[in-house]
């Protein structure tokens, strides 16, 4: 047995006594480490458990989330590039994406703005309010935004294929 630490309890008075007449034949203190012990176990395996599957069941979400945002941001830059982008736009977004390779890091939000509006014309308000339309928040997540732009970039490619 590892090393041990007296812990003191309180019980009622009359479990006391009731549990005095068996002083000879219970070791009352293996009772209750052995009933510790099994209560811990059944804490920790419960909380493993529930942790496992908790864990299992987010991430299925998240992943069904992410799915959805990049289905609905490309829809959603195609239909932006086709029915409202000016072609500057365009152009900076495809720019940016050829030299960036990385795509849309930091704030996603901000960042698409940074680069289809450099010199800052839409104020905080006017882009919360796209984002709202597009996205319905204010702040898209990374995945909508990147899916987004690869939308806007497809519309690109095809009209300058046709062109």
């Amino acid at each position: 047995m590892s090393e041990s630490v007296k812990l003191t309890l309180s019980i009622p008075k009359a479990l006391r006594e009731r549990m005095g007449k068996f002083d000879e034949s219970v070791n009352w203190s293996e009772m209750a480490r052995e009933l510790f012990e099994r209560r811990v176990a059944m804490l920790e395996q419960t909380k493993t458990k529930l942790s496992a599957e908790t864990l299992a069941r987010l991430k299925a979400s998240e992943e069904r989330e992410a799915d959805e945002d990049l289905r609905t941001g490309r829809d959603a830059g195609r239909g932006w590039a086709e029915k409202e982008a000016e072609m500057s736009e365009l152009r900076a977004l495809a720019r940016y994406s050829e030299e960036s390779g990385a795509g849309i890091t930091d704030d996603p939000g901000d960042e698409f703005f940074s680069i289809v509006d450099p010199q800052g014309d839409l104020d905080r308000n006017e882009r919360r309010e796209f984002w709202q339309l597009v996205y319905g928040a204010d702040a898209p997540s990374a995945e909508f935004v990147q899916a987004f732009v690869n939308g806007a970039l497809e519309v690109l490619e095809l009209y300058d294929e046709a062109k």
